[in-house]
Order: structure tokens, then C-alpha cells, then sequence
């Protein structure tokens, strides 16, 4: 039997990196700087979900990853 997953593409540019270098804690621009993804995606995690600084694309789907996955973070739930 196949395993299905659900996806769902979300582009997150250069509005979320502009807003990371003004507003973002000065280690989380540090690790921007360095491009390493990881460390940003880390402290990106650590952010209420709702917090402006997460960009549009996080704050739209949000709503979206609650509806179909309740407070799960790793949503495996078939829609």
C-alpha cells in the first residue's frame, strides 16, 4: 500500500529575510549572515506562529496547518 503525504509548498523570500535583518535577534542575523539555514530555521521554530516577523506565508498558513492538523507538529493526518 502506498504512503501518502501531504505537502505544501510555501515560498518565503525576501520580505521574511528583510524583516530577519531588521527585527530578528542579533545571533539569528548572525547565522542569516553566515547563510547558515539551519540555525535560522532553528530560531524561526522557536517564534509564535502568528508573530509578524514569521512573513505572510507563515502567518496565512497557520491558520490552515490548525485546521487540518490541530497543535500536532508533525502533521500525517490524510485531508
Amino acid at each position: 500500500m502506498p504512503m501518502w503525504r501531504d505537502v505544501l509548498i510555501c515560498t518565503v523570500g525576501i520580505s521574511l529575510k528583510a524583516d530577519l535583518e531588521r527585527q530578528a535577534a542579533p545571533d539569528c542575523r548572525q547565522d542569516l549572515e553566515r547563510c547558515y539555514a539551519k540555525g535560522v530555521a532553528k530560531k524561526l521554530l522557536a517564534l509564535n506562529p502568528d508573530d509578524r516577523l514569521c512573513g505572510s506565508e507563515i502567518n496565512c498558513t497557520r491558520p490552515l496547518y490548525d485546521r487540518l492538523c490541530g497543535s500536532e507538529i508533525n502533521c500525517t493526518r490524510p485531508l
